[in-house]
């Protein structure tokens, strides 16, 4: 910014030195028209060799600076008191101070356009930085809550093949205690049918001895029936022929 102030002004002087040249001798200002004779400074004083003491416009006290009071003395003896700035210095120093101050607003607006484009920029990346982060966030959560959802259908899965065990386990269980029962019952209905053939068989016997008893009875009957019929075949035959005496 102060290398765009040092352009302008220097710019401003060219012109108002052009504009001083193009003048007429009469118009120029300058040290003429500070009230100096033409022909000062008088030519080669500034190449007459190096400095000293002696040449110079102010009393030498020794070889000691001027004081305050001696150069405001010789100033006001240089300038005469009816002198007044010229026009065109005055307009270039208020163009100049007045291209500095728009210079510098500007300089100044365009830092804040400058500032205000940064801090847009730096707004919206901040923005699309915490949307990325509330993005990833929603993400992490998602990915959480998935896991979860996983994790719940294992221990789902998990326990609904134990319940599918155990009701195989009872179902098995319960098979084999049927299978017992019948094979149980088919014990008992084996054990019952041997009895019963057991006891038909003790029936038939008892039956056969039965009978054998009968048949024995009738024929020791018939036996006992043929003797006394032959007891009394033999007592008639007695009675009839009985003996002679």
């Amino acid at each position: 910014m102060v290398s765009f102030k040092a352009c302008i002004l220097v710019l401003l002087l060219g012109v108002a030195y052009g504009v001083e040249e193009k003048k007429p001798a009469a118009t120029k200002r300058g040290l003429t028209g500070l009230g100096f004779p033409a022909g000062w400074p008088p030519a080669g004083a500034f190449n007459s060799g190096p400095w000293t003491p002696a040449a110079a416009p102010w009393p030498v006290p020794g070889i000691s600076w001027p004081l305050a009071a001696d150069v405001a003395s010789l100033g006001n003896q240089a300038i005469p008191s009816h002198f007044s700035p010229p026009p065109e210095l005055s307009l270039a120093k208020g163009a100049a101070h007045t291209i500095a101050l728009q210079s510098a607003h500007a300089v100044n607006a365009a830092e804040v356009a400058a500032a205000l484009a940064a801090a847009k920029e730096a707004s919206a990346a901040a923005a699309i930085a915490q949307q990325k982060v509330q993005q990833a966030k929603e993400a992490v959560l998602i990915h959480q809550k998935i896991a979860a959802a996983k994790e719940a259908a294992a221990a789902a899965a998990i326990q609904r093949s134990e319940a599918a065990a155990a009701t195989a386990a009872a179902i098995q269980r319960s098979e084999a205690a049927a299978a017992a029962i019948h094979r149980q019952e088919a014990a008992a209905a084996a054990a019952a049918a041997l009895q019963r053939s057991e006891a038909a068989a003790a029936a038939a016997a008892a039956i056969q001895r039965s009978q054998a008893a009968a048949h024995a009875i009738h024929k020791t009957a018939a036996k006992a029936a043929a003797a006394t019929a032959a007891l009394n075949h033999v007592a008639g035959a007695k009675h009839e022929f009985a003996p002679w005496g």
